[in-house]
């Protein structure tokens, strides 16, 4: 895949500083933080996807599972 993108300078100007201490050349410098990006990404979802999957089948509401979470909050410091 090709992409083109223009960068912010501020981003710009960050990634060249960070490439002059790497030694690495841009291209391959910000095709490796996309990677670590990418598994990051992978690794989060493998731990929150079942909570998330769990969340969706229950039907709950945001408004709801605030309630419910605070509720629980507060019997757990009321020891119960």
């Amino acid at each position: 895949m090709t992409l083109q993108i223009d960068i912010p300078e501020e981003i710009a100007q960050k990634l060249a500083e960070r490439v002059a201490l790497t030694g690495a050349n841009p291209v391959d410098y910000v095709i490796h933080a996309v990677q670590q990006s990418l598994a990051e990404a992978e690794r989060l979802d493998r731990a929150v996807g079942p909570v998330r999957e769990a969340y969706a089948a229950s039907g709950l509401s945001e408004d709801g599972l605030g309630d419910l979470l605070e509720a629980e909050k507060h019997a757990l410091r009321r020891g119960e």
